[in-house]
């Protein structure tokens, strides 16, 4: 398995402010996008779900709720650019970058495990090679998805003009004190590692191919594990959902037999919120919250969560 250039020593590179330019393979973006969207899309490439029209059409309602024009599923995540639109007016095909809230990848699930790679200083699962950013990042549990796909949603260089590039985004989210790009640092694969992540998307995508046309069975195994087995964190996020919903304008209608799929699906990217699943203002749903532990207590224990946000409608295209 070939290895990224340098591993395991820091790149000390002097940060660069971001640039005015165009896009470029290997950059570091944002995108108002959920982290289920290319796992929806690999499910529709995979052979044993192909040839059966109800699991397609699973997978193409579930992309449909992601993309509806009032959906509230997706945040502004990080992603990596891969190849530019040749015609200059579509979005580049990316790369997610997703945290998970630092949740063991042996809890994501196979389909996950497959396909995540690790970003230094996150040396990722064993027998998987990691990606180097320039300059190298900090956060210990940085992955990247290694599929790509091409979202005409707005590819933008910071997390604001993300956000403000998507009318649908709410108050709560605008609102959220967590990741910020302020430091102005603009990222990009080395190159090595640019190498390495085109041929783990090809790689990875052939091997779950090939698997799943000799073992079709352990294909929709996996299948129905990702569809339906709700992780705490996903039930603790409904409850969360269902509670920021008390906040909302009486106008607000939301199927309630639609709720939880959605929710369940981007509940598995998560984020940090108090331990009581409930939080006390919506605007601090998308937070991290610090609360002071009891006298009693050394520590106060948290729940890994995630909330789903809302976002604007847009088009997606798997790779061949």
């Amino acid at each position: 398995m070939p290895t990224a250039e340098g591993q395991g020593h820091a790149n000390t590179a002097a940060p660069e402010p971001p640039s005015a330019a165009a896009l470029a393979p290997g950059q570091v973006c944002y995108v108002y996008e959920s982290i289920t969207t290319p796992i929806e899309l690999i499910f529709l490439s995979t052979p044993a779900i192909q040839a059966n029209p109800t699991l397609v059409q699973q997978c193409q309602d579930a992309l449909d709720r992601i993309h509806a024009e009032n959906s509230t599923i997706g945040k502004v995540r990080p992603c990596i650019v891969m190849d530019l639109a040749p015609d200059g007016l579509r979005s580049p095909r990316i790369c997610l970058k997703a945290t998970f809230g630092g949740a063991d990848p042996e809890t994501l699930g196979e389909v996950y495990q497959h396909f995540i790679r690790g970003i230094f200083p996150n040396v990722g699962l064993p027998g998987f090679p990691h990606l180097h950013l320039v300059p190298e990042g900090r956060e210990k549990n940085s992955w990247v998805v290694a599929f790509e796909f091409e979202s005409l949603r707005p590819v933008s260089q910071t997390w604001e003009a993300a956000l403000n590039g998507n009318p649908q985004a709410s108050a709560r989210t605008r609102k959220r004190k967590t990741f910020r790009s302020g430091s102005g640092v603009c990222r990009k694969l080395e190159r090595a590692s640019k190498a390495i992540l085109r041929d783990e998307c090809q790689k990875a995508l052939h091997e779950w191919q090939a698997g799943c046309r000799q073992q079709p069975e352990r294909a929709l195994k996996r299948f129905e594990e990702y569809r339906n087995k709700p992780t705490l964190a996903s039930m603790t996020t409904l409850n969360s959902s269902m509670s920021s919903l008390m906040y909302a304008p009486s106008t607000v209608t939301i199927p309630m037999d639609t709720l939880q799929e959605e929710v369940v699906a981007e509940a598995k990217d998560n984020m940090v919120l108090t331990s009581s699943g409930f939080p006390q203002d919506p605007c601090n749903i998308c937070a991290v919250q610090k609360r002071k532990a009891p006298k009693t207590r050394k520590k106060s224990s948290r729940f890994s969560l995630r909330s789903a946000r809302s976002f604007s409608k847009v088009h997606l295209k798997a790779t061949p």
